[in-house]
């Protein structure tokens, strides 16, 4: 009896142990398995930091830097764009600092060039800064209200929309003479939103001041900030001493630099949408129940002959010493291109519809005999190219990794513009998704105009990895492999991603899914299907313990009296009640 009992104990003891060493095995292989991934990752130090990219002459060829040959931009929905000084435009390059310079000489003069009959005027594509005509672009004038694009894009990017702001007494009455106003009261509280729509739509003078006024101390450190900026734009040849642009022999600007600070404000969303309103209403105050409508002063925007262009902004201005001023900008329907004009110093008899005309003409001469090109689209495959040591699929795509567009003639035979192609030939797995293998050059006249990479489409591994399925150090990996790889607890993934991050060439971060990509798909991944294993595997060794030592028991009560009396009735009172 005791010898069947401790059989079946130590039965039951080595399936419990059996199953521990099951469940432990399973918990330790995955741990096992990651820390020769960490000792590999300590060796490489910080990879993020230490990107090839960033290593002058990474890429064979000797690419010249983006940031040299690119300024940053933002387009009207937020996307940032570049756009180099001959007129490309590029998606996807980042650089720190804005450049808002214009680039002359681009273009010859055409024949049939508009007469302009101002004091000075120019002609710029919006995205690019070339200028595509000029007349006296860089005399001194008075800007007049057009001064308001300064006061409006900074008080856009350093306010509250609906701060209330509160018009001192001092605001209301430094306008200049006959300074335009639609009748604030001292004391009166408007929300920044209605002085903003009162000082880009209607152009009131007051509102300048009162922005200005409640966004600092003093009305001076606005003013000081508006001449700050005129310099980081590059409009060197600007200075204001007042908030609205009513006369001062030392308020000054030029047409070039107008169109410099305008190019800037025109990139903001908000910006926009106050210079493009035909009018506005604003909302009641403490000091008005009511306000009637208030027309823009450009009339531009409330033209409804145009039907190839969309005017968009931007504003008007006229004192006596400056004359009749515009700054204009219209997109055009079929390209999408914008243009922006500034004439400054109409007078005479019908100035003030002659700049309107003038303007118009400037923007019709500019859509008819220029466009913006598309020469090369993000994604768009260059070639095809071999892979070597590549495992299953031998060879990639070369895509390319933005957009190029070239502002130019009308005419194509004036374009002269070449493409050079550069892709490596000696390209190897493993390869990651995004990774720079060549570059695509255009040249116009020979001389450098734009430039993008070509990067891999996908991603390709090396024959090496996928036939160990380890990583460098085997011998580390293979032994947390066993249980864990087989329940999807190994680090796959992990070391798949380790052999990018120190095979890659690239300048870019590896994304989960090109780390996901590298990886094989391994057995039971589902965590609750592990679960429900183990489980399984649980009540299977309980069940056997049970029935082992049940047996065990049984058997040692047959061998007594006693027990084999109640085994004997058991068993007949089993036969008596088959339902058989």
């Amino acid at each position: 009896m005791a010898k069947a009992t401790a059989v079946a104990m130590a039965k039951s003891t080595i399936f419990a142990l059996l199953f521990v060493s099951f469940v432990c095995a399973l918990i330790l292989s995955p741990l096992q398995a990651y820390m020769p991934i960490c000792a590999a990752e300590s060796e490489l130090g910080d990879v993020p930091g230490d990107v090839p990219g960033d290593v002058p002459g990474d890429v064979p060829g000797d690419i010249p830097n983006d940031a040299e040959m690119t300024t940053w931009m933002e387009d009207e929905s937020g996307a940032n764009q570049d756009v180099d000084a001959s007129g490309a435009l590029t998606s996807g390059l980042q650089n720190s600092q804005v450049s808002n310079d214009l680039v002359f000489g681009q273009f010859g003069t055409s024949s049939d060039q508009p007469t302009i009959d101002a004091e000075s005027y120019i002609l710029v594509e919006s995205r690019t800064g070339i200028v595509i005509c000029s007349g006296n672009a860089d005399l001194r004038v008075y800007p007049a209200s057009t001064t308001k694009i300064m006061t409006g894009i900074l008080a856009i990017e350093l306010g509250d929309p609906e701060q209330i702001m509160t018009a001192s007494p001092q605001a209301i009455r430094d306008i200049g003479p006959n300074g335009a106003n639609i009748g604030i009261i001292a004391g009166e509280e408007m929300r920044l939103e209605n002085l903003l729509d009162a000082l880009l739509v209607r152009s009131a003078n007051e509102t300048a001041n009162i922005i200005a006024e409640n966004l600092f101390d003093t009305r001076q450190e606005f003013i000081d900030l508006m001449n700050q900026r005129a310099k980081e734009l590059h409009a060197d040849s600007t200075h204001f001493s007042n908030t609205s642009g009513y006369h001062d022999e030392s308020h000054y600007s030029t047409a070039a630099d107008l169109a410099r600070i305008t190019r800037y404000a025109m990139r903001n969303a908000k910006f926009r949408d106050y210079v493009s309103k035909p009018y506005t209403i604003l909302s009641p105050t403490n000091k008005h129940s009511s306000w009637d409508r208030l027309l823009n002063t450009n009339a531009l925007l409330r033209n409804d002959s145009l039907t190839t262009m969309s005017i968009t902004g931007v504003k008007t201005g006229f004192t006596n010493p400056a004359g009749q001023c515009i700054v204009a900008s219209a997109i055009d329907h079929q390209s999408g291109m914008e243009l922006i004009c500034v004439v400054m110093g109409v007078r005479g008899v019908k100035a003030s519809e002659n700049r309107f005309n003038m303007a118009l003409d400037l923007l019709k001469y500019g859509f008819n005999n220029y466009t913006l090109n598309t020469f090369v689209s993000e994604g768009d495959r260059v070639e095809t190219v071999s892979v070597k040591n590549a495992f299953q699929k031998d060879t990639v795509d070369a895509v390319s990794d933005g957009t190029i567009k070239l502002f130019l003639p009308a005419d194509s035979n004036n374009w002269n513009v070449s493409r050079v192609e550069y892709v490596r030939s000696d390209i190897t797995a493993p390869i990651v998704k995004g990774e720079v293998l060549g570059y695509i050059e255009y040249r116009q006249n020979g001389r450098l105009v734009a430039k993008v990479d070509v990067v891999a489409s996908d991603s390709i591994s090396d024959r090496e990895a996928n036939r160990s399925g380890l990583s460098d150090d085997s011998s580390s990996k293979s032994e947390g492999f066993s249980l864990a790889s087989l329940f999807g607890w190994g680090n796959n993934s992990t070391s798949s991603e380790l052999e990018q991050r120190s095979a890659s060439k690239s300048a870019e971060p590896i994304s989960e899914s090109s780390s996901d990509s590298q990886s094989k798909p391994s057995l039971f991944q589902n965590p609750f299907l592990r679960i429900f294993i183990i489980g399984v595997l649980g009540l299977a060794v309980i069940i056997s313990s049970i029935r082992t030592v049940r047996n065990a028991l049984r058997a040692n009560s047959e061998n007594t009296p006693f027990g084999r009396s109640r085994f004997n009735a058991a068993k007949n009172y089993r036969r008596r009640n088959r339902w058989y």
